[in-house]
């Protein structure tokens, strides 16, 4: 019985190595001296053991049950292979440590890395041979350390082992036991606890006390469920449960159990897959082996510490797609997922790990894109498993597939050749984009999975498990059909007779596949119902052969000389990159730098949820009278048409197709109803269209009733027609079913032919790139694993580019096309000409998301619970004072953010360059610090005043082109405006109270739209404060109380968010009171309307002043064409008629208004020198004679221009 227990180098060791409270080995030298020495604390062991013959007789029988469980395994365990895989273990000098980590089908011969000091664990000797021996034990060494007494045939633990308060570890395995007594509570210093080999249908409560365990073994029992209390055990590093009866572990989230290093649960019936793996950040070895696991979170391979990965002898059919994101600190060791379902080969696992093995599996297809990634060093250091597997495509040498031959070659180089050799497109052609949106739960991450893998969904019940993100990326080869692709026209035969609808719904379905190609060939068909399909295609060609009469006899023509059949057409493939957006409106402000006009839109709809959520008469929703924040659903759904058309302009269309997705729910009911439905979705989009233009030409028909229009009214009406050409385009909605893969099909088919003949939306997809261009886009997509931290400035980022590959006249064009691929991101810094470029989009989005996700101020700031704070050495005091000064104040501290980044930036020295980068592209937060300070990093833009209006770029925030380059700047706290409190309404009054009392002329302005562009007011806040001249006195959330840096001039700005933004601006000064304010409040007027041109350029705001007299925005806002107000002193009130004087409605002409000031009085001294002249010539001409008079007048005449003096 003995010889086939597995091996257990952690716990059992040798029978002989060591004697009772002996700590070294050369206390085996005797046995008698065992006694004198038990006194002795430190190391001190035992190890009570039957003999061998009484053991081999006696447990035969009691651990009968125990080896049934090998039995129930479905399929036999695989050989392994030590020369390549490993079962257990870590790379490098890492050790394993404790316990059994190898099943018992697999020796010791396959651990083929070091595995050190497993021989030194615990002591054990053979001088205690019952079970009194073992309460000896214990009543005289106390102070016992470590303690074994396995193999005893023990049905219960004496409670005398309680006693050892002191015990660190105990080896209880391979007896019979099956329960703990509450006394063992007492153990509180034990670290160590194999229970192994016994007969425990559940983990006995007592264990989840003992919170000092470190290691835990309970493989080889009956245990049928594991209690949620299992989390108690916070310091536990080791779990192993191998060879149980457990079908589920989801009750428990072993994400929290923070120190988790490895998991074995292999061997057992398990369905879903653990939860909250992929939240640990010291997790090394993961074996779920052979069990009944169907799918896993992807996420987990990015856990950075993870080095073995074993899932193979599962059910896993394919693998989630993998996000593009920043590239692993470490690679894993081995990924073994032999012997599943698999059907696709997941290429990007070599990007990730050394060693993988997919062999006997059910691949059929392995993409061309693999070429993208074989590179020399992949091909170098790198292996790979390929065997036993039915690849039709690439046609491999049959000893890629032999398991005898393919483990001593090098079968990466022998897949790229044979890729090489495939017929393919030899040019490179320009990709595409789509943008994937809609509410939470509305499908879309679904809809990309299917799109990509082009097969139905796969019921993936760990879908919680999916790392939440603000857009998660995919990237893959999107197949256009070719010319010789498409069927040849059948010839024109007399038509058949009818036949039964079932099998004409089946041929005009099987036919219409046959037309278009779609992005990749379905793996999903299995063999039966290939067959059915055939005999069904087979019964509907027979029947009318049967049912048809003879035709009547005619000349047989001669048939046709015989065609060569046309040349095969290469296969044409388009990159594509997916963004799929996150559906929590938390994140729909953070979105806006990620739409992209240039891309196809894909808006999700819950078909079912909006059929309930929405009236039965769609037009009410239209209707003034109806509450659209009512209804959660169409208020999100009209924020994600804003998000999306708000970007528009005249030469950028945008193209959006809605998607009734879940439309399988409406399979068991009617077709009316499910009509009705996909119709009651088109009439929203026609409406909303409807109204949009209906609302514009309204206004455009309230200016042409006026009897006169003003310049500025004038300039109004061509901003109305220009929004009147924006094209917007929405596609009819198409219903479609991720899980039944209804309506996919014919969804590849509307995007291939939209990307292909929409020229003015997608002008470029499809091009052939030349050579030169293309390799410059790869050099692009190559300079993320390049550099430290994925993303250059412009300057550096060009001259990159140009010393490469040249071509600098076209390095915009270059840089456009990758960017209309999505797989970089380009962000413009308002007011400049600057730009930046992120080479990893999906790396920009976590940083974004570690500062924004929904789960700040709820669950995610807890440092007992995440164990990131302390990972990154933050102390938990200063944690708790940075945690208080950001939820409350909006003051990020950049030891905190540095925590949030901690799996994202591992380049710390370029922490306070990317912070600033984003800060200043991206308009998140601002540095807090003095106006003189921020100067030294924001060099505020100044205008030209004799440059007519055009602006100067020479003064930019000075940072460094080259992130290479270490910081010289750094700062403590930054403010985010997300993060600060809302203003009450009594702090609001008192602000307003001291603003009117302290300042004597005061100008309030107005700007009001349908609905502002989200987080609009937040990133103007930021904006105006890095390149204006003003600074913030006090910032709240939608509040901001200012003033000028150098005038004493104040302002107030104020806003809710969503359809109004008013700026208060005043003066204490008397003279030049108007001109002082509007020299401050020009800029700041300017500055929002070039944010809301750039941001959303399609967006119809109004603008207006405030009476002073009636108290209500009744003047048009007329700053920006002030020829004809600066003409008038004043100007009625439409409302109360008062009188208003225009310096209060436009900025005024005071250079104009001096010279007209000097030109009066020229004009009234002038005309008194005329007067006293003519007086003096009248007195004169009775004195003198004519001639004198005439004289007397020139010399006047003369002298007058010496008395104006230059304007």
């Amino acid at each position: 019985m003995r010889s086939t227990m597995p091996a257990i180098p952690s716990t059992t060791g040798k029978a002989s190595s060591s004697a009772v409270g002996r700590r070294t080995t050369s206390a085996t030298k005797g046995s008698t001296k065992s006694g004198g020495s038990s006194e002795k604390r430190s190391g001190q062991s035992a190890r009570t053991t039957a003999n061998h013959s009484q053991q081999a007789n006696t447990t035969k029988n009691s651990l009968k049950s125990m080896n049934e469980i090998d039995i129930d395994v479905s399929a036999p365990p695989r050989p392994p292979d030590p020369t390549l895989f490993i079962r257990a273990g870590t790379s490098g000098n890492r050790h394993l440590l404790p316990i059994h980590l190898i099943n018992d089908d697999v020796n010791i011969g396959s651990f083929i890395r070091p595995i050190s000091r497993l021989s030194s664990r615990t002591s054990t000797t053979e001088l205690c041979t019952s079970v009194d021996m073992i309460r000896n034990v214990c009543t005289s060494i106390k102070t016992l350390q470590h303690f074994d007494i396995s193999k005893n045939e023990l049905k219960d633990l004496p409670s005398d082992l309680s006693n050892l308060i002191e015990l660190e570890s105990l080896n209880c395995s391979q007896n019979q036991l099956t329960d703990m007594n509450d006394s063992f509570e007492q153990l509180k210093l034990l670290k160590e606890l194999d229970l192994s080999f016994n007969l425990f249908n559940q983990i006995p409560n007592v264990i989840y006390t003992l919170k000092s365990l470190i290691r835990l073994n309970f493989e080889h029992n009956c245990i049928t469920k594991i209690d949620n209390e299992l989390l108690n055990l916070k310091r536990l590093k080791f779990l192993v449960l191998d060879h149980n009866q457990l079908e589920s572990l989801h009750t428990c989230d072993f994400g929290q159990l923070k120190k988790l290093e490895y998991i074995h649960v292999a061997h057992n019936q398990l369905i879903r897959f653990p939860r909250g793996l992929h939240r640990l950040h010291h997790l090394k070895n993961v074996n779920l082996s052979y069990n009944r696991i169907a799918t896993f979170p992807v996420d987990l391979l990015q856990v950075s510490t993870l080095d073995v990965l074993n899932l193979s002898h599962n059910l896993i059919v394919k693998l989630p797609p993998m996000p593009i994101a920043y590239k692993r600190a470490s690679m894993i060791f081995s990924i073994d997922l032999s012997f599943n379902q698999l059907t696709k080969f997941p290429d990007y696992l070599l990007l990730i790990a050394k060693k993988v093995d997919v062999s006997n599996n059910n691949i059929r297809l392995i993409s061309n894109d693999l070429l993208k990634i074989l590179t020399n060093e992949i091909l170098t250091t790198r292996e790979l498993k390929l065997y036993t597997n039915p690849i039709g495509q690439p046609i491999f040498p049959p000893e890629v597939l032999n398991e005898d031959v393919s483990n001593t070659v090098n079968v990466l180089r022998m897949v790229k050749n044979s890729l090489e050799e495939q017929l393919t497109d030899v040019h490179v052609r320009q990709g595409f984009k789509i943008c994937i949106t809609g509410l939470k739960n509305s499908g879309k991450t679904a809809l990309a999975n299917c799109l990509e893998e082009n097969a139905p969904l796969t019921v993936n019940e760990n879908e919680e498990e999916v790392q939440e993100r603000i857009v998660h990326v995919h990237q893959y080869s999107f197949r256009i059909q070719t010319a010789t692709e498409q069927p040849t026209p059948p010839p024109v035969q007399p038509p058949p007779p009818p036949v039964p609808t079932a099998s004409t719904g089946k041929t005009k379905a099987s036919s219409k596949t046959n037309i278009v190609e779609l992005s990749k060939i379905q793996p999903q068909r299995t063999e039966s119902n290939t067959r059915k399909k055939r005999n069904l295609s087979a019964q509907t060609t027979k029947q009318p052969a049967i049912a048809t009469p003879p035709p009547p006899k005619s000349p047989v023509p001669p048939p046709p000389p015989a065609t060569p059949p046309p040349p095969i057409e290469p296969m044409k493939f388009l990159p594509l990159t997916i963004y799929d957006f996150n559906g929590s409106s938390e994140y729909y402000e953070h979105m806006s730098p990620f739409i992209d006009t240039n891309a196809l839109h894909l808006l999700c709809i819950h078909t079912f949820e909006f059929q309930q959520a929405t009236p039965t008469t769609i037009e009410d929703i239209f209707n003034e009278t109806y509450d659209r924040s009512s209804s959660p659903i169409i208020t999100q759904l009209f924020q994600l048409l804003q998000l999306l058309c708000e970007k528009t302009t005249r030469t950028r269309a945008i193209m959006i197709i809605p998607l009734a997705t879940c439309i399988d729910l409406y399979d068991k009911r009617s077709n009316e109803e499910k009509i009705d439905a996909i119709e009651k979705i088109n009439q929203f989009f026609k409406l909303y269209l409807q109204h949009r233009v209906d609302r514009i030409k309204h206004d455009m028909e309230v200016i042409h009733s006026l009897s006169t229009i003003s310049s500025s009214l004038s300039d109004r009406l061509k901003t109305y027609s220009s929004l009147l050409n924006i094209h917007i385009q929405i596609e009819p909605c198409h219903p479609i079913s991720s899980l039944t893969f209804h309506g996919i099909d014919e969804l590849n088919r509307i995007i291939q032919h939209n990307v292909l003949t929409q020229k003015t939306i997608f002008p470029h997809v499809d091009r052939i790139l030349p050579g030169l261009w293309a390799d410059a886009n790869q050099y692009i997509e190559s300079l993320a694993d390049l550099l430290p931290v994925p993303y250059l400035l412009w300057d550096n980022y060009a001259s990159r580019v140009i010393n490469k590959h040249g071509l600098p006249h076209l390095i915009n064009d270059i840089t456009m096309s990758v960017r209309d691929e999505g797989k970089i991101i380009v962000i413009n810094e308002i007011g400049t000409n600057d730009r930046v470029v992120f080479l990893r989009p999906s790396w920009l989005t976590d940083l974004l998301y570690s500062i924004f996700r929904h789960d700040m101020s709820t669950t995610y700031l807890d440092y007992e619970k995440n164990d990131i704070f302390s990972l990154s050495n933050l102390p938990e005091a200063r944690f708790q004072g940075h945690k208080t000064e950001f939820l409350k104040s909006g003051l990020l501290h950049s030891e905190l953010l540095r925590s949030f980044w901690f799996n994202s930036l591992y380049k710390k020295e370029h922490f306070f360059h990317l912070w600033l980068t984003i800060m200043r592209f991206l308009l998140v937060a601002y540095p807090k610090m003095n106006k003189i300070q921020l100067k030294r990093l924001v060099h505020v833009e100044s205008l030209d005043s004799l440059s007519r209006g055009e602006r100067s770029y020479t003064r930019l925030i000075d940072m460094k082109q080259n992130p290479d380059d270490k910081e010289d700047i750094k700062f403590d706290y930054a403010i985010v405006p997300y993060y600060l409190p809302f203003i009450n309404g009594k702090e609001q009054e008192g602000e307003f109270k001291r603003f009117n009392n302290r300042l004597k002329t005061i100008i309030t302005i107005r700007y009001t739209s349908q609905s502002l562009p989200l987080g609009f007011f937040h990133r103007f806040s930021v904006s105006a404060i890095l390149r204006l001249d003003i600074i913030y006195k006090k910032h709240w959330n939608d509040f901001i109380l200012g003033e000028h840096e150098e005038r004493e001039t104040r302002f107030i700005i104020e806003t809710d968010h969503r359809t109004f933004i008013k700026c208060h601006c005043g003066t204490a000064a008397a003279e030049q009171a108007f001109e002082e304010i509007w020299n401050v409040l020009m800029p700041i007027l300017n500055h929002f309307e070039e944010m809301f041109t750039q941001l959303a350029p399609s967006n119809q705001f109004e603008r207006s002043v405030q009476c002073t007299n009636c108290k209500e925005f009744s003047f048009m806002g007329e700053w920006t064409t002030p020829k004809e107000l600066q003409c008038l002193k004043t100007k009625a009130c439409p409302l109360c008629g008062e009188n208003i004087d225009t310096a209060r409605l436009v900025q005024p002409n005071e250079r104009k208004r001096r010279s007209e000031e000097l030109l009066r009085r020229i004009r009234e001294r002038h005309s008194k020198n005329a007067t006293k002249t003519t007086d003096n010539a009248t007195s004169s001409q009775q004195q003198q004679p004519q001639t004198s008079i005439s004289s007397s007048a020139t010399a006047a005449s003369t002298s007058t221009p010496l008395l104006v003096p230059p304007v």
